[in-house]
């Protein structure tokens, strides 16, 4: 069997030998949507499907071959297409680090009409500021008619967009919408590296992907190691955390239908310290992870006699309560943190004679 970088299984994971590009393409696709009437529309690094030109966009009749009447002219001009997404009324977004699509100033993001010509409705200005190493990498529709983007870029027709911007329906960027911050945000918002994927929950709020290790948010930069979950105006969502994470990027994300669970996929081979080869699914709160052992590890009186140094292992993004008794018959809450890591350093006030202490986890 022949098929170039493009290929059709049947439901029991056999090739279709019924679905074929004669010629192949010649690079990789990175994108493929299929429309309701079974064509199929494909982008990638190619120039080139089955003899034909078709520079980084294409569409395919639903057998493979090479759909004649969807022609992008000279295409996505100098650079990739990473992302295509399928509006309702037929009209297709792509998203990639190009700067013009058929000799039209289009930079990272374009719409085209459903024969293949540029929307010149949508006009992003200047675009996202992408170039080498920069790109848009997703885009996601959200209901309403607005366009979340994600990618490498740090702005948008020449305003702040810290690599997830929110578009309206046409190519104006949502300035209400700031990644990590949400409305009101200043100065540099949102994931700290590329954000390769996005996904959008029943309720409203997005899940992001990529190889980011922290996300600015209203409090400064926080942990977010290559998985979060922003709420619906931007702003981090801080129940959702994954802990270490991924120990390697998140490419794509699926949100479950019939019950919110998140797959993900990637380069990574553990979530959170625990063996994951490429996919992994989390519970729509952090009860995915599993749970490492609790204890206070050392305690010290502090120099000047009235406070005790209590040092407790602990697991970033749990919440903790310290709990103290003189009989081990009643036992007060004095008090309660959430980690940032590994192990947990508190201030604890000598308030008897004779005082015993434990930790139990209380959240999520």
């Amino acid at each position: 069997m022949l098929n170039n970088r493009v290929a059709r299984l049947n439901s029991g994971g056999q090739w279709d030998a019924s679905f074929n590009l004669p010629l192949g393409l010649n690079a990789e696709v990175s994108d493929i949507v299929r429309q309701p009437d079974g064509k199929i529309i494909i982008g990638g690094m190619f120039d080139v499907a089955s003899a034909a030109g078709r520079n980084h966009i294409a569409r395919l009749n639903s057998d493979g071959s090479v759909d004649v009447d969807f022609n992008p002219g000279t295409g996505a001009d100098d650079g990739s297409v990473n992302a295509v997404a399928l509006q309702s009324d037929g009209k297709i977004l792509i998203g990639g680090n190009f700067t013009s699509v058929n000799n039209i100033p289009r930079r990272g993001i374009a719409r085209l009409n459903s024969n293949g010509s540029v929307d010149t409705t949508f006009n992003p200005g200047f675009g996202a500021n992408v170039g080498l190493g920069v790109a848009v990498e997703d885009i996601l529709l959200v209901p309403g008619g607005k366009i979340l983007i994600s990618g490498n870029f740090t702005s948008y027709n020449g305003l702040a967009a810290g690599r997830v911007a929110m578009l309206n329906s046409d190519g104006t960027l949502d300035t209400t919408f700031k990644a990590g911050t949400g409305p009101g945000g200043t100065g540099s918002t949102g994931p700290n590296n590329v954000v390769y994927a996005l996904a959008q929950q029943a309720d409203g709020k997005f899940i992001i992907g990529g190889d980011f290790t922290s996300i600015n948010s209203t409090n400064g930069p926080v942990a977010r190691v290559r998985v979060a979950r922003l709420n619906a105006d931007g702003s981090l969502d801080p129940v959702f955390n994954p802990g270490d994470g991924p120990n390697g990027a998140v490419r794509s994300i699926v949100v479950q239908p019939d019950d919110g669970r998140i797959l993900i996929a990637g380069s990574f081979t553990s979530v959170d310290r625990i063996p994951r080869g490429g996919i992994a699914r989390f519970n729509n709160d952090r009860s995915f992870i599993k749970t490492e052992p609790i204890g206070i590890t050392g305690v010290t009186r502090v120099s000047a006699g009235s406070q005790l140094s209590i040092t407790v292992g602990t697991q970033a993004g749990f919440t903790y309560a310290l709990e103290a008794t003189s009989d081990f018959q009643n036992w007060t809450t004095v008090q309660t943190f959430s980690a940032t890591g590994p192990v947990t350093t508190l201030l604890e006030e000598i308030s008897a004679e004779y005082q015993f202490y434990r930790v139990r986890r209380i959240a999520p």
